[in-house]
């Protein structure tokens, strides 16, 4: 599933380790506050804390 997340976080250490998150589920950064990339089903989950706007 074609995934993109994009955020506008304040604090610089909670946006840095978000976008580690992001790298580490197989996102490509397309701008400073964006993802996007292909999730398969295993990583289909939205990590705890993070919340999904409705489509």
């Amino acid at each position: 599933m074609q995934t993109l997340v994009i955020y506008d976080i304040s604090s610089n250490s909670l946006r840095d380790r978000l976008a580690r998150r992001l790298f580490d589920y197989g996102l490509q950064r397309v701008q400073l506050s964006a993802f996007c990339g292909e999730l398969n089903s295993e990583r289909n989950r939205i990590p705890r804390g993070v919340k999904a706007v409705p489509s």
